[in-house]
């Protein structure tokens, strides 16, 4: 099933009259077999795709040669011409067909479940399961079949129950059972006992319904019938509801907002019904009108006598709902992390209910249905990439109806457990700082600075330099992208020429360049930081007489003068670069935190000389 999208053509250009269907969904369960980012499906009534079964690859079972990708599930079954299809609180699938052969199949694989094959000669038409999980199946063979899957025993029951469609009470949990012929509606216990049988308004019948407010529904059946009857629980017979343009109901349900749907064959359309209006009748209640009809299209010809809007199975058998989400990560592979959910107060579990959520990521939104879902705890990381992910909320209510809230569910991609740092100075004279990119330090980020001319005076120290220019730069630029080997910061400083002088001594120092990079490395135990650096001196005179320099790499982190601290001391400090954590590597796929920081390029003069 697949609800919202757009309807695209095989070049991806929007066409109402298109073949395939593609995100944003508000639902989907349909599988993008072929990986092409699309969901190839029916338009709609009398587009029936391709399924070859080429060489009877799906024969028994399997949907590989089916081109209409919503379709999921094929599975062969025991019972022939099946006709019963009710599921349980488990969301397992009972079936049964006209030789009255029943089994389950698995609810989310398809696949039968070993040993759950019965025949007790009598049941396969309409089925459901009641609030016990007992298995009522109509008509076939001996009539009706009331079976308990818990004891593997059951019994068939003669038409003084009813033969053709069934209907369950929310409140009491009692069974309706409607006889094909002859005005009549039964009532029965859940054990099976007959309670009652009622007139309801036509001679012929088939679906039925009951409502949570004590209203039963019931189709007047496909021989041209034009009248839904009306009773309550009790038996009282309230009336029959008119169907404008309505011919051959053979099906009626009841919606969440507890208004009534009848299917007419004949006509090709579905109409709603208000039970609140219209005139009032036995008992003293509103017979109810119908208040919307909805055209299915020439040949539709809908015929459902079951429980065609789940209200049975949602609120009865299995009183769950589940709510889902799908959030666009922004890129592929995105890297997902939490999920949090009722950290406002509304937000309620009642003893005996639950909520349980559970996530799937794929690098496309049509992608999410071929993939299984993994349960996630509140607040708890876990591990799962892709560009989208769809959060699926299932809420369990308790025996005595009380229902659990959701409230306030965020979804958060995987966070780095900090960030690089880096700055670049290209000068920096007993706190007077001359170009200097990215000042805040923490967190690293792409950033130049450029100075022409600087003359500068510190007591008796004079330094004037020329082309100053410091840069630094983060990979990657975006960091709620996963953390991986190559990322990087680094900070580089360069000054052109600078001239130092004092009363006495005078020095001339050529292009000065300095280094320094943090980068993210695989290492025994995840990512790790490797550390490298260098600097250069291209002339150095004192007093004008010429000294020998060279370069060497830059000192680690915590020991970084990059010119002399003393007069006589000349040579660059020489230590070898080596990776100096701050704290304990981070563990894989996390960015280090900020104690683990990146270089600082340039300072040329920390200290007065």
């Amino acid at each position: 099933m697949i609800v919202g999208g757009t309807r695209v053509d095989g070049a991806g250009v929007p066409d109402p009259g298109g073949d395939f269907l593609v995100g944003p969904f508000s639902y989907n369960t349909c599988e993008d077999r072929d990986l092409d980012g699309r969901i190839a499906t029916s338009r709609g009534l009398g587009d029936i795709r391709p399924w070859t079964n080429a060489g009877g690859v799906d024969h028994d079972g399997g949907v590989e040669t089916a081109a209409d990708e919503c379709i999921i599930n094929y599975t062969r079954v025991a019972g022939n011409n099946t006709r019963t299809v009710a599921v349980d609180a488990q969301n397992d699938l009972w079936t049964g067909g006209s030789d009255t052969q029943h089994e389950k199949l698995d609810g989310d694989t398809g696949a039968v479940v070993p040993g759950t094959v019965f025949s007790l000669g009598c049941g396969g038409y309409g089925g459901l399961i009641d609030k016990a999980g007992t298995l009522w199946s109509a008509r076939y063979g001996s009539n009706l079949l009331r079976y308990e899957p818990s004891t593997g025993t059951g019994a068939c029951l003669d038409t003084s129950h009813g033969d053709y469609g069934l209907g369950l009470d929310p409140t009491t949990g009692e069974i309706w059972h409607t006889t094909v012929g002859g005005n009549r509606v039964v009532k029965l216990a859940p054990d099976g006992t007959v309670l009652g049988s009622f007139p309801h308004g036509n001679v012929n019948a088939q679906g039925v319904a009951v409502d949570g407010s004590g209203n039963v529904w019931v189709a007047h059946a496909l021989f041209g019938a034009t009248t839904v009857g009306h009773l309550r629980t009790d038996g009282t017979y309230v009336g029959n509801v008119t169907l404008p343009g309505g011919t051959g109901p053979t099906g009626v349900a009841v919606d969440s907002n507890g208004k009534v749907w009848v299917t007419n064959i004949t006509t090709n359309n579905a109409q709603r019904i208000d039970p609140a209006a219209g005139p009032i009748g036995g008992g003293g209640f509103p017979v109810g009108a119908v208040d919307l009809t909805v055209d299915l299209g020439a040949g539709a010809g809908p015929y459902n006598y079951s429980d065609m809007t789940g209200s049975v199975l949602g609120e009865v058998t299995a009183p769950v709902g589940t709510w889902s989400v799908v959030q666009d990560g922004g890129f592929a592979n995105q890297s997902w992390g939490t999920v949090t959910w009722n950290t406002e107060p509304q937000g309620s579990e009642p003893a005996g209910t639950s909520i349980t959520v559970e996530v799937r990521t794929a690098n496309t939104e049509a992608g999410l249905a071929s993939q299984p879902f993994t349960a996630v705890s509140n607040d708890v990381p876990f591990t799962s990439s892709g560009r989208y992910i769809e959060v699926r909320s299932t809420l369990r209510a308790n025996s005595a109806g009380d229902s659990p809230v959701l409230s306030d569910l965020r979804v958060k991609t995987a966070k780095r457990s900090g960030v690089f740092s880096c700055r670049a100075t290209a000068l920096n004279l007993a706190g007077i700082v001359v170009a200097q990119a990215n000042p805040p330090d923490i967190p690293c980020a792409d950033d130049h600075k450029q100075v022409a001319t600087v003359n500068l005076n510190a007591g008796i120290l004079n330094v004037r330099a020329n082309a100053l220019t410091a840069t630094t730069t983060q990979t990657p630029d975006d960091l709620l992208i996963p953390p991986a080997p190559g990322d990087a910061s680094t900070a580089y400083a360069r000054v052109e020429y600078t001239r130092i002088s004092t009363l006495l001594v005078t020095i001339e120092v050529g292009v000065i360049e300095s280094s320094a990079a943090a980068t993210c490395v695989e290492g025994p135990n995840g990512l790790e930081p490797e550390l490298t650096g260098s600097s250069q001196i291209a002339s150095l005179k004192i007093n004008g007489v010429t000294v020998q320099v060279g370069s060497a790499p830059d000192d680690p982190p915590g020991d970084r003068h990059p010119v002399p601290e003393q007069p006589d001391d000349l040579r660059r400090h020489h230590h070898p670069t080596r990776p100096v954590p701050r704290h304990p590597p981070d563990r894989p796929g996390h960015r280090r935190g900020q104690g683990q920081r990146g270089r600082e390029a340039g300072n040329p003069i920390r200290q007065p000389v």
